[in-house]
């Protein structure tokens, strides 16, 4: 996923870090009011009450906006987690990760929204299914195969002999031959590199399935993608490492790419050794975030699940 380019020169800027938390301000904005309403610029300003002259400088990066004062009014309009614009406000999370952490990217449930629709799917239009699952129970058939994907994850993890955090994705990957990827450093973005991950010319695997991103190798959003990427992938082609996993109805990848993409990145016995060494100097998420490299939504919702 490409990230959204400003029309600002960053580089050209003083404070490049509040472009971003300007940009992040209305795209929450946005998402708040469903696009109903069209969000302006000085929507965003208000968030911290800054009058019109301000609000621009702030805009263009003219104006830094790390003030306690300020964010806390952010996370407090805006009714989000505190962490999320201070991250964007000190660089440590670009304004996309930023949105991806507000709108929730881990799909690791099937929501009552989405079961609602299968339901009218699964009983009104019988022939889209296969005739096995016509025969099993509803929620047989959608269930997130939570245990075959942990296992799934485990034998990955100790194929590519990994034991520690934070997870080698690129370990991972190289563990499927008919896999290559690619890395190009992003001319005058600091840091951020393009990967390109598709299937070897020699493979028989069709050309069409490759995955490309562009951002920083530590940004959790991009390993999570990665991961995520990775098995709908493998799901796409049928891959025989998958066994059972490749019989998962396809209306239900989004959900089992998400799970496999958290036990892969937060394995259980790593986590609970990470725990054992986590020291009382600062907050426990964000200590466990940092040290897996994943957003602390994921660390928290892997807690819970360990206990």
């Amino acid at each position: 996923m490409e990230q959204k380019t400003s029309k600002i020169n960053k580089d050209a800027v003083r404070y490049p870090e509040a472009i971003s938390l300007f940009e992040f301000c209305k795209d929450a904005l946005r998402y708040r009011f469903n696009d109903r309403v069209r969000v302006i610029d000085q929507d965003v300003g208000t968030l911290v009450g800054f009058e019109p002259a301000d609000c621009s400088h702030w805009k263009r990066g003219k104006k830094d906006v790390r003030s306690l004062i300020h964010l806390k009014s952010i996370s407090k309009n805006l009714e989000v987690d505190d962490m999320i614009p201070v991250a964007v406000a000190l660089g440590e999370m670009t304004a996309q990760e930023a949105a991806f952490e507000l709108k929730g990217y881990i799909s690791h449930k099937l929501g009552a929204q989405k079961a609602h629709n299968l339901k009218k799917k699964f009983f009104h239009q019988p022939h889209l299914w296969k005739n096995e699952d016509l025969e099993k129970p509803f929620d047989q058939v959608f269930e997130i195969k939570y245990e075959m994907l942990k296992q799934y994850a485990n034998k990955l993890l100790s194929q590519a002999e990994i034991t520690e955090a934070p997870v080698d994705v690129f370990r991972l990957i190289n563990c499927y031959s008919h896999l290559s990827l690619e890395q190009n450093k992003k001319q005058g973005l600091d840091g951020e590199i393009s990967l390109t991950i598709r299937p070897n010319k020699t493979s028989s695997g069709s050309s069409d399935h490759l995955m490309s991103i562009t951002g920083h190798l530590e940004s959790p959003y991009l390993r999570f993608f990665m991961m995520k990427q990775l098995f709908t992938h493998l799901y796409r082609i049928s891959h025989e490492s998958l066994g059972e996993l490749s019989q998962v109805p396809e209306d239900m990848l989004e959900e089992h790419s998400c799970v496999f993409a958290m036990y892969v990145l937060v394995p259980d016995e790593v986590l609970a050794h990470e725990i054992q060494n986590l020291t009382q100097e600062y907050d426990v998420i964000q200590q466990l975030a940092e040290n897996f490299m994943v957003s602390t939504s994921l660390i928290n919702m892997r807690l819970w699940q360990l206990s």
